[in-house]
This record gives structure tokens, sequence and C-alpha cells, in this order.
């Protein structure tokens, strides 16, 4: 009877352990809808950050501006969803596709909602999950067909704010999305 018990305690010691391993993803997104040409999809961590919404608003506020969007009187309301909605995964690569779904499910009831031409994406652990493209790829900008809108991503808020020299390289990314805003 004592050795039952032993191997039991072990198998759920070994199972915490492979529970342990897996990384479970967990983020939240913010969605802001400025206009016919610009909706923005917001990545932050749920576990908060050493910088407050403040500081995530005015960057975004910023960077909306820049792109020639009016950010006068726009209130910023956010609508967000959250990961994980569900207990375990068998895998992360289950975990994976369930995300991908989760944000393809939901950015195609958002442009039901409202047709935006254009969806800027800051993305920190999503942006695989986000774009088929690898972001080594370095294409960040494109049309997706069987929507028919074009998607930006470019680095999360919350990392242009820690690390301010990726801006630059923000900025020079943007400059498609900006070219289509201005010009429509």
């Amino acid at each position: 009877k004592d050795d039952s018990i032993k191997i039991n305690q072990s198998e759920l010691i070994n199972e915490e352990r492979i529970h342990e391993n897996e990384s479970i993803m967990s983020f939240s997104l913010n969605y802001y809808f400025l206009s016919d040409k610009l909706a923005v999809l917001e990545e932050t961590t749920k576990n908060g950050s050493v910088f407050n919404r403040k500081e995530y608003l005015n960057l975004l506020r910023n960077i909306v501006s820049a792109l020639g969007i009016n950010v006068e009187g726009q209130s910023f309301n956010l609508e967000g969803i959250s990961w994980p909605v569900a207990g375990g995964f068998s895998s992360s690569t289950d975990q994976k596709l369930a995300v991908q779904q989760m944000l393809n499910g939901y950015v195609r009831r958002k442009f039901q909602e409202a047709q935006f031409a254009n969806l800027l994406i800051f993305a920190d652990t999503i942006y695989d999950s986000v774009t088929s493209k690898k972001k080594s790829d370095a294409i960040n900008d494109y049309f997706k067909d069987v929507d028919g809108f074009h998607i930006t991503i470019c680095q999360g808020l919350r990392e242009m704010l820690a690390r301010p020299e990726l801006k630059k390289n923000v900025w020079n990314s943007l400059q498609p999305l900006r070219k289509r805003i201005t010009s429509g």
C-alpha cells in the first residue's frame, strides 16, 4: 500500500514538471476603431508593466496622429480580449493554433462590425499568431485578401517604451500604412 502512495506522488510531481515546461501564452489585446481608414489592435501583458496606461496611450496617440489620423476628440475607448480563455492544452502547438483561431475570429468580427481599410497591430508575443510570415522576414505590411484590408504589424508599445531606439525602425516600417492613409 505504501508503495502505491509513493508512486502516485512521484507521478504527480512529474506531471507538474511537464505542465511547468509548457509555456502558457498570456496576453490581453486592446482594440480601437479610430476611423474607416484605421483600427488598432494593441497587445498588453496581463501581468502589468513598469509603464502605466497613460504612457501607452500617449505613445499610441502620437503614432496614430503622425500617420495622419486626427486624434482630437478620439476617446480611445478600448475593447479587449484576453488569453488564456480556457485551460489546458495538450501541446504548445495546440495552444498556438487556438490563439491563431481566436485572433483571426476576433479580427474578422471587428472588420464585419466596422469596415476599416487598415489594421495596425502592436505585437510582442502574438506576432507569429497574427501572421503566417516570420518576424525575421520583415514583411510586416500586407493585404489580407480573404478579408479585404491591410494589416501592418510592428513592435508592441511596451517594447518601444522600454527600448526607445526601436521607435525609428517602427516609424520606417509604418510608412506604407501612412501613405495609404494620407493618399486616401
